[in-house]
């Protein structure tokens, strides 16, 4: 009875949630080693990091949604902000082509510029326009997040139980593959099961276990 009453306060502050955050997706031993195993291309590179640290960021969020914990609305907010800061040089302008490519984004890119900033943006032009590269990652944070919760939504009554957490993390290593190769086929990888895709799902997976390691101590 006494435990509804009360909402457990997270064992951790915000600022140290974030610090676990940020040496997950800036970790350069997991990442070199996942570097080496995709044989990226320089602009690839950009989209990992670009992909990841968004991924990083959006998966709290994600998680706290999809288990419907809204007592953790305010906390997941704060470290969401915190963790926008940790980007460098956020004011910087960027082509957003050279961070984000997939047709889906640019159609919702367009729309959130012209809702926020009134700014009128054609799905064709979207790639040559800049902005400012914080805008570009909350921007993006916001559309693969809205994603990432469909996904986990679509996956759990399509599959058993037991497979839940594996074919959740082979969706988001999909995903991810998509935000960074240009050549990616969605047909030639649910076909094939190639090693490219197979590697992104073991990226996936080990951000994921990380996040959720200190997901679990709020």
């Amino acid at each position: 009875m006494f435990e509804k009453l009360f909402t457990p306060k997270p064992r951790v502050t915000p600022q140290e949630f974030v610090s676990k955050l940020v040496s997950t997706c800036f970790d350069p031993d997991m990442n070199g080693d996942f570097y080496n195993l995709l044989k990226l291309t320089v602009p690839q590179r950009k989209r990992y990091v670009f992909s990841t640290f968004v991924f990083t960021l959006t998966l709290p969020m994600t998680f706290a949604v999809s288990l419907r914990r809204t007592d953790l609305e305010t906390f997941i907010t704060t470290a969401f902000t915190l963790m926008l800061n940790a980007w460098q040089n956020p004011d910087t302008f960027v082509r957003v082509g050279d961070f984000v490519i997939t047709e889906y984004e640019h159609i919702h890119l367009v729309e959130y510029l012209e809702k926020r900033f009134q700014q009128r943006v054609s799905v064709e032009n979207i790639q040559n326009h800049e902005i400012k590269m914080g805008f570009l990652l909350g921007a993006t944070a916001y559309i693969r997040g809205e994603q990432q919760v469909e996904d986990f939504f679509e996956v759990l009554p399509s599959s058993p139980p037991e497979k839940h957490l594996l074919n959740l993390i082979c969706k988001y290593g999909i995903r991810l593959e998509s935000y960074i190769c240009e050549d990616f086929c969605p047909e030639r990888t649910l076909a094939g099961g190639l090693s490219r895709t197979v590697t992104f799902g073991r990226i996936a997976e080990q951000y994921f276990k990380r996040i959720n390691d200190a997901f679990k101590m709020l």
